[in-house]
């Protein structure tokens, strides 16, 4: 039974390489490595530089996993929400958790998603491609340039798809990375429109509680008595609404 199981997993696994070689031979460029041992298993003209275009976006998620919390809440800026080509859909002068864009990043490869996290983590898109620049350097990868974080077409903005698979492997290594491009889909909100899907809900707390969620949204006390509307206790209290979960 072993052998029989340990020959249909060596056929699956030949079948997957050879679809992925047969795939390769009508690329310009292709490049395969092992996820484990970054070894190259298959390469053609591995070294040729290339616009890279949307897998952009892995090296900005990158940047931005390992330097932000999930649960930061990014503001969105007129620059960001009028972007070009392909996009999150998120509105001007609305907020969202960093997650929430990263999602709208990866799902919908965002180009304003992308935009709104290069100026939350470091106040300009060309800063933050700096960062990314410093980090493909920290990978070693010597063909690969960021101009921006969305991928939009600029000469100097280019990497090979030895390099991408580099990036690519590093990415998986992250569990949120991991986690995100694992998801099919996915729904945000901005926090302005939570708020007022939850505003009409109505909460008792005693002074003994220190949190309670309740309709999707955590608030913590100092140790008052809240009796209520959320909706009249957040505006009057000045509580601090640490987590949304609609």
């Amino acid at each position: 039974m072993k052998k029989i199981l340990a020959l249909v997993i060596m056929t699956i696994i030949t079948f997957s390489q050879l679809s992925a070689f047969a795939m390769a031979e009508s690329a310009e460029c292709a490049c395969v490595i092992n996820a484990l041992t970054g070894d190259v298993v298959f390469s053609k003209n591995m070294n040729q530089k290339h616009a890279m275009a949307s897998t952009t976006k892995i090296m900005t998620a990158i940047v931005a996993i390992e330097r932000c919390n999930m649960d930061e809440i990014v503001d969105v800026s007129a620059t960001a929400a009028n972007q070009e080509g392909s996009a999150a859909y998120i509105s001007e002068g609305n907020q969202y958790y960093m997650k929430d864009l990263l999602y709208g990043l990866m799902l919908n490869s965002g180009n304003d998603a992308a935009v709104a996290i290069a100026e939350h983590v470091s106040g300009s898109e060309e800063s933050f491609a700096e960062l990314m620049n410093e980090k493909a350097e920290e990978l070693g990868l010597g063909n690969t340039h960021f101009m921006n974080p969305s991928g939009l077409d600029n000469p100097e903005h280019y990497t090979t798809v030895y390099n991408l698979a580099l990036i690519a492997r590093y990415a998986m290594t992250l569990p949120q990375f991991r986690e995100i491009v694992a998801t099919q889909t996915a729904q945000a909100q901005a926090l302005k429109e939570r708020l007022e899907k939850i505003s009409g809900k109505t909460v008792l707390l005693t002074q003994k509680t220190d949190s309670t969620v309740l309709g999707g949204i955590r608030v913590e006390l100092e140790g008052k008595q809240l009796d209520g509307t959320v909706q009249e206790r957040l505006s009057s209290l000045k509580k601090k609404v640490t987590e949304i979960i609609v």
